[in-house]
């Protein structure tokens, strides 16, 4: 049954399936750091420096630097195998509620998560979340049985392994072996747990990264902002309660952020609350997880939630809300005793099975379109004109090149060209600062969210001498600029110009800029603009 429903589940994925790549950019990172593996070394190829990295852990570049040696290729290829993933996750939910001898709530929590329009969207997404949920509930399936301590280890590292946020379940798997004095069980999973969790700590301090030192910046991307006290971590969780109630967790139930999305969602909240509850007198190994993952995720940085927090525990909050319906039920003695879940899981089943709908609708639409030579059907026009410019840089810059960009990782996957983010400083000191530690000689202005509108073009209005036109796809669209020599002596024409459009006249680069010396023919795809 739970291959059956993991491959329903994988057909509906692949009508949901938009063939354009994640604009996040985790997943040009991963690709980045499988190219690396399969170099011998685990360090970020889109940076000028490539860095030794120490923030993602190497469970899925592994994964993919696998199905690169095989031959899958970037894009569709990857998202063919998150698929395969997300359908795994979906069996090993059935496969975990089951155990709990619960098999119709089994078959009823795994069926919503089949069909969860975040779920879905997820399961092209490229990222490491989709297998680590997998894993998780591998793990928690393996927790249900005590005999099978050595799986349930070797699935719960592997979770660690592929995203440090499993580090929950790591203790909560430690913690409920102590709690029930399972101490021989204890030692062998701290035996399997110890020397990776311990390997890649000492990794991620020896080389400064890891996501714990974000945890207390105000700003993960504004790091000279300082670090939140406590009054700034309860506005946090606030701020956070808010998201995930009021947009994230309704989008990603029913796709939408409607009044019935958020009503289903507060339904959904409140039932897990008091099934968990309920639960929590006979608490295994997901009783104690659930708790520290979503403080946890409650306590991240407001700029980083997002659906992607929800997928792990979201079979957990199905199946709880699930156990506390049939709970209500039982209490309500008019009413036969599978009424109250069957109306509560009947009304879950609507909100998701419309968004679900949904996503194979525009799945649809963008596969026909990437069938007609869109490689990016579906994305808005201004990361069209991202991607056009990355595609058009290697014929343009010459070797050794590097590009200051707002996705410099997805730059580098598109044009193989490094690069590094632009700084988030208004000035032209801190740009040109930020340029000369890059070797950068190049700049992309994009439309792609506001930061370059925020950051970047004070800069240019400010000191446009400094700068000079490359390659630009018209008016209000993305441009590449070129740096010119000198630029950090050169006087400031005008002052702070506010979040304005750049309306001053750059003249193009000179030789000097282009491969070869010499600007392509503009009839062949060169530079338009001046």
């Amino acid at each position: 049954m739970a291959a059956g429903i993991g491959g329903v589940h994988l057909g509906v994925a692949l009508m949901a399936l938009a063939p354009s790549p994640y604009t996040g950019g985790d997943n040009a990172v991963y690709l980045a750091l499988a190219r690396s593996l399969l170099e011998g070394g685990y360090r970020d190829l889109f940076d000028p420096a490539a860095p030794v990295h120490a923030q993602f852990p190497p469970g899925w570049p592994a994964v993919l630097a696998g199905a690169l040696a095989l031959g899958v290729k970037p894009w569709v290829g990857i998202k063919y195998l998150t698929a395969a993933f997300s359908a795994l996750a979906v069996g090993a939910c059935f496969l975990w509620i089951h155990r709990r001898r619960r098999p119709r709530l089994a078959l009823g929590v795994a069926g919503l998560m089949a069909i969860s329009p975040g779920v879905l969207a997820l399961s092209h997404s490229e990222l490491s979340e989709v297998a680590f949920c997998a894993l998780t509930l591998l793990a928690l399936a393996g927790w249900e049985r005590g005999r099978r301590v050595v799986a349930a280890s070797l699935a719960t590292v592997a979770a660690y392994l592929t995203r440090t946020a499993a580090l929950p379940l790591l203790v909560a798997a430690a913690a409920w072996l102590a709690w029930r004095r399972r101490w021989r069980e204890l030692a062998v999973y701290a035996a399997i747990v110890a020397p990776p969790y311990l390997a890649w700590a000492w990794w991620s301090w020896a080389h400064g990264g890891g996501y714990a030192s974000f945890l207390l910046m105000k700003d993960p991307y504004a790091p000279d902002l300082g670090r939140v006290g406590a009054a700034g971590l309860a506005e946090r969780v606030f701020a956070n309660l808010q998201l995930y109630g009021t947009t994230y967790l309704p989008r990603f139930l029913a796709g939408s952020q409607g009044g019935a999305a958020v009503a289903g969602a507060a339904v959904l909240v409140a039932l897990a609350a008091y099934g968990w509850a309920r639960r929590a007198r006979r608490a295994g190994v997901a009783e104690i997880f659930a708790p520290l993952y979503l403080v946890m995720a409650l306590l991240w940085p407001a700029t980083w939630a997002g659906e992607r927090f929800i997928l792990p525990i979201f079979p957990l909050l199905v199946m709880y809300a699930g156990d506390g319906a049939v709970r209500l039920g039982r209490m309500a003695p008019k009413l036969p005793r599978a009424a109250v879940p069957a109306l509560a899981g009947t009304a879950l089943a609507l909100l998701s099975l419309d968004g679900a709908l949904g996503a194979a609708r525009y799945g649809s639409e963008c596969r026909s379109g990437y069938a007609a030579g869109d490689r990016y059907a579906c994305l808005s026009p201004e990361w069209k004109d991202f991607f056009a410019v990355a595609e058009a840089a290697p014929r343009m810059l010459p070797d050794g090149a590097v590009v200051l960009s707002r996705k410099p990782a997805l730059f580098h996957a598109t044009s193989g060209i490094p690069g590094r983010t632009y700084p988030l400083d208004r000035t032209p000191e801190g740009l040109l600062r930020a340029a000369r530690k890059a070797g950068a000689r190049y700049v992309l202005l994009d439309g792609i969210d506001n930061m370059a509108e925020q950051y970047l073009t004070p800069v240019l209005i400010r000191r446009p001498q400094a700068f000079c036109v490359m390659y630009s796809l018209g008016p209000a669209q993305a441009t590449l600029f070129g740096v010119n020599a000198g630029a950090e002596r050169m006087p400031d024409l005008r002052g702070d110009p506010g979040e304005a459009e750049v309306q001053t006249g750059f003249r193009g680069c000179g030789p000097e800029f282009w491969r070869g010396g010499a600007a392509p023919d503009p009839r062949a795809g060169g530079p338009a603009g001046g």
